[in-house]
């Protein structure tokens, strides 16, 4: 249940290795450490567009990180989803597009595809959200 909280108790953790955002799984299915996201995003309704290099703070669950939008590879229509433009220079309020997002530390993430409610993400800047979405790919340091 969203927002229910739960007491785990694990052995041989101590409680100083484990802060929010922390993320706990089986040990034969590890939870992806992503260096690179791919995600499909819709711009709000913002005064700057999201161009190549845009530095944004990264929403994903609990954790807020810094990062920076590393490359627009399409940008696609709203509702049908159907690609507009490949390699767009920007991307302007209210319009939707496919991007890369490096966080500037690795982060635990889920694609959309295998778990809805934890494949979605947010992106701020300066106190405002700029930009909403969902994990497409990651490219992945390590397992956790």
């Amino acid at each position: 249940m969203a927002g229910a909280n739960v007491q785990v108790v694990v052995g041989k953790i101590e409680l100083t290795d484990l802060s929010i955002g922390s993320v706990l799984c089986p040990v034969q299915y590890p939870v992806p450490v992503a260096t690179r996201i791919v995600a499909k995003l819709m711009v709000m309704n913002t005064e700057r567009a999201i161009t190549r290099g845009y530095p944004v703070e990264l929403y994903y669950q609990s954790v807020c990180e810094p990062a920076t939008v590393s490359n627009l590879l399409t940008l696609v229509h709203k509702s049908s989803g159907e690609v507009i433009k490949e390699r767009p220079k920007a991307l302007a309020k209210n319009s939707s597009g496919v991007v890369e997002i490096e966080p500037m530390r690795p982060i635990c993430v889920e694609k959309f595809e295998e778990c809805n409610q934890l494949g979605r993400l947010a992106l701020r800047s300066n106190g405002k959200t700029v930009a909403v979405g969902i994990i497409l790919d990651v490219t992945v340091k390590g397992n956790v």
